[in-house]
C-alpha cells in the first residue's frame, strides 16, 4: 500500500459507520480544543513530538467528562518503565533555589539576576543549579549558572525534565522542599516545616523559612538582625583580649569565669556592716547606684585633696589618708575585699547628718568636700598677701564678695617705686550695707622714710558684687595687701 496523508488524524468506524476510536496528532498537551480532541471517544490515541526533548509522546483518552487535559493520560515509554523497574529512580541533583516567578523567557530571568547576582534572596555563583518553573516561553527545567558576577547566565540542564523527576531544594524560600515533575509542571510535594527543621529554627532563633536574619532579645552589644557570625564577633570584641593593664585581681589570658570569680571574692558577699549609704544584701547594681549618688560626679570645685575625674581608688586613697583611723592611728582602708573597705570608709564618713553650720545634712560626699574646701579657702585667703606693682591710676588692690562678707580689715603696705626705702604701713576697716553704700576708716599708720610722694587716700566702693579696696599715686607705688579679718552681721 502506498503512503497516504491526513490533516488531523484517522477515525475508526464500526460496521454501522459509528466512530469507535481515533488516532489524532497535534502539538502540546491534548484537551481543551473544542474540536477533535474534546469530541474524541474513549480509547482515542493522541500523538505529539515534544519540542524540548524531541521525543514522541502518546496519550490515551480515558474520560469525556472534562473537555480538557484531565480527560487524557500520557503513556509511559519503555525506557521510563525499564528505569523504574530496575530501581533507577528519577532523582536529580539538588538545586540551590526554586524561582516560581512568572518570566517571559530565560533572558528575563538573567536580567533579574544582574543587580545583585541573586534569585529568591540567595546570591548565586557559577555552577549553581536553579529550578525555573514559570516561563511563558522556554523549558521549565533545571538551569546551570554560568558567567561572572554582574553578568551571570543560565544554561538549561542537559537532562530535560521528565514525568516522575524529583529533586530537593538547598536554600531560599523553599529550602528543604522536594519538587516532582508531573509530566506538565513542577509541583512541590513535601513542605519544609517538618518537626526537625522547626526544632533547628527554634534552636538558632530563626523565625521562618527563607532568608531571614536572627532576632536577638538583647541588643546591648549585638546588632539587631545581624548574622550569627557577626553576633559572635561582636561578643568576642566586647569581651576583649583578656589582657589587662592593671592586673590587681584578674590575670592576663585567664578565662572570663575565673576572672569573674576573683572579682566576686574581692567584692565580698554584699552584706555590709555599715549601712549609712548601702543596704545589706541588696544587689550589686543598687549598691553601686547608692554609692555613685553619694560619691557624686567626681567634679570638685576645690581640689584640696582629690583631683577632678581621677580614678575612684585614687580619691579614696587621698580621703582615707586625710581621715586616718580613729582607733589604731593608721589609715582607714587596708588590703581587704572592696566591700570591707567601703564599709570602713562608710563608717568613717558617717551618716552625713551634720551639726556644723558649714555642711548640709544628707548632701553627697562631693558636695560636703566642696563646702569644706570653700571654708578652707576662706581661711587661706586671710593669710594670703597679694602685691600690685606700679600703681598710678586708680587700681583695685583687694576685694571681698558682698554676699559673703559684711566687714573686712586689710593691712596695706606701700613702697615708693622710685625710692624703695620709703615705705608706709596702715590698716583699713571697711563695711557696706549691701545696697551700694560703703564706709572705711584708715588707722595705725607707720612708716620708714618720707611718705611716698603723691599717694592718694584709699577708696572703698562696690562693683560687680565685690567690695573693692582701690588706690592711686602720681609717682608709682607697689602695694601689698593682707586680709586680716572678715565678719558678717549676726
Amino acid at each position: 500500500m502506498d503512503e497516504f496523508e491526513v490533516v488531523s488524524g484517522i477515525v475508526i468506524l464500526d460496521d454501522n459507520l459509528l466512530r469507535q476510536s481515533s488516532i489524532l496528532s497535534g502539538t502540546g498537551v491534548p484537551g481543551g480544543d473544542g474540536a477533535e480532541q474534546d469530541n474524541a471517544v474513549l480509547g482515542t490515541t493522541y500523538q505529539q513530538v515534544d519540542a524540548a526533548t524531541d521525543s514522541l509522546q502518546t496519550w490515551q483518552k480515558i474520560s469525556v467528562a472534562g473537555n480538557d487535559n484531565t480527560d487524557w493520560q500520557q503513556d509511559a515509554t519503555r525506557a521510563y518503565v525499564d528505569a523504574v523497574a530496575a530501581g533507577l529512580s528519577q532523582f536529580r541533583a539538588p538545586v540551590e533555589i526554586v524561582d516560581e516567578t512568572l518570566y517571559a523567557n530565560i533572558a528575563a530571568v538573567e536580567l533579574a539576576m544582574v543587580a545583585a547576582d541573586e534569585l529568591d534572596g540567595v546570591v548565586l555563583v557559577a555552577s549553581d543549579r536553579v529550578l525555573i518553573t514559570n516561563l511563558t516561553v522556554g523549558a521549565e527545567n533545571v538551569y546551570i549558572v554560568g558567567g561572572i558576577s554582574g553578568a551571570l547566565t543560565l544554561t538549561v540542564d542537559s537532562q530535560m525534565e521528565a514525568d516522575g523527576d524529583y529533586l530537593l531544594v538547598n536554600r531560599g524560600t523553599q529550602e528543604g522542599c522536594r519538587y516532582n515533575y508531573t509530566g506538565t509542571e513542577w509541583v512541590k510535594t513535601t513542605a519544609n516545616s517538618n518537626a526537625e527543621i522547626q526544632f533547628i529554627r527554634d534552636f538558632i532563633g530563626k523565625p521562618s523559612a527563607g532568608s531571614v536574619l536572627p532576632v536577638y532579645s538583647s541588643n546591648d552589644i549585638i546588632t539587631p538582625m545581624g548574622t550569627s557570625t557577626n553576633a559572635i564577633g561582636e561578643l568576642d570584641a566586647a569581651i576583649g583580649t583578656l589582657t589587662f593593664t592593671e592586673q590587681n585581681q584578674v590575670l592576663n589570658s585567664a578565662d572570663v569565669t575565673t576572672n569573674l570569680d576573683q572579682l566576686d571574692i574581692q567584692q565580698g558577699d554584699g552584706v555590709y556592716s555599715s549601712t549609712n549609704v548601702l543596704v545589706a544584701a541588696q544587689d550589686f547594681t543598687d549598691a553601686l547606684s547608692g554609692l555613685d549618688t553619694a560619691i557624686g560626679d567626681r567634679l570638685y570645685t576645690n581640689n584640696t585633696y582629690v583631683t577632678d575625674l581621677e580614678p575612684l581608688s585614687a580619691s579614696i586613697e587621698s580621703i582615707a589618708t586625710q581621715l586616718g583611723n580613729e582607733v589604731t592611728g593608721t589609715n582607714v582602708i587596708s588590703v581587704q575585699p572592696v566591700n570591707a573597705n567601703i564599709d570602713a570608709l562608710d563608717a568613717a564618713i558617717g551618716d552625713r547628718m551634720y551639726t556644723s553650720t558649714i555642711l548640709v545634712d544628707g548632701q553627697t560626699l562631693t558636695q560636703s568636700l566642696d563646702l569644706l574646701g570653700v571654708a578652707v579657702d576662706s581661711l587661706l585667703d586671710n593669710c594670703l598677701v597679694t602685691k600690685t606693682a606700679a600703681v598710678v591710676a586708680l587700681t583695685t588692690i583687694a576685694s571681698v564678695p558682698v554676699a559673703d562678707i559684711d566687714i573686712v580689715t586689710w593691712r596695706v603696705s606701700i613702697e615708693d617705686d622710685t625710692i624703695p626705702g620709703n615705705v608706709q604701713t596702715f590698716y583699713v576697716d571697711a563695711t557696706h550695707n549691701g545696697l551700694g553704700a560703703t564706709d572705711r576708716n584708715t588707722y595705725g599708720r607707720i612708716r620708714v622714710g618720707p611718705v611716698p610722694a603723691g599717694v592718694q587716700r584709699p577708696v572703698v566702693d562696690i562693683s560687680g558684687g565685690l567690695m573693692r579696696l582701690r588706690m592711686m599715686s602720681t609717682n608709682g607705688i607697689s602695694v601689698s595687701v593682707k586680709r586680716t579679718m572678715t565678719d558678717t552681721y549676726s
